[in-house]
């Protein structure tokens, strides 16, 4: 930031890292002091320098620091060691899981094709009743059909439907 006294509204927002928007928020409500001038474009908000958050500038010093080599490799070895060891315990873990879940899909499935057998059976006998009993009806019926027919009498039908006096309706 240059050593400008007053800040326009927009190079504000890029020092304090907020939108140009949340600095008229502030400024409306008080929480940020602000000058409205006129300018070429018109009226605008000028801030002063002094209102802006100074930056505090430490002093940095460089620490040498030497790594021991061998420290640091015994600790990666170790570092690998526990996560390989981790990782076969949740391998193990897996593959018990995953047996276990092996014999109930295969104990399930067992249990399926016997249910499936059974139906099987089922069905079968109930296709051998349902042969026998049309097989049965195929024939009792036709014999049910000749008592009928031989039980029956012929029945005298007038060929003529209005009533007649001619004669013919003698048979009454």
């Amino acid at each position: 930031m240059d050593n400008k006294q007053e800040l326009t509204l927009r190079e504000a927002a890029e020092a304090f890292g907020v939108s140009t928007q949340t600095l008229r928020r502030w400024i409306k409500d008080g929480k940020l002091q602000a000058e409205l001038k006129d300018s070429a474009y018109g009226s605008q908000y000028y801030i002063k320098a002094s209102e802006l958050p100074s930056a505090e500038v430490r002093e940095v010093i460089q620490v040498d620091r030497t790594v021991d080599m061998k420290a640091l490799g015994q600790l990666i070895d170790q570092l690998l060691h526990t996560q390989r060891n981790e990782i076969l315990v949740s391998v193990e873990s897996l593959q018990t899981e995953f047996r276990e879940s092996m014999q109930q899909r295969n104990e399930r499935e067992n249990q399926l094709l016997k249910e499936l057998s059974e139906m099987k059976e089922q069905y079968q006998v109930l296709q051998n009743h349902v042969d026998e009993y049309i097989e049965r009806r195929a024939q009792e019926i036709p014999e049910q059909i000749r008592t009928l027919l031989e039980s029956r009498e012929p029945q005298k039908h007038r060929w003529w439907p209005f009533g007649q006096k001619n004669g013919r309706d003698k048979e009454k």
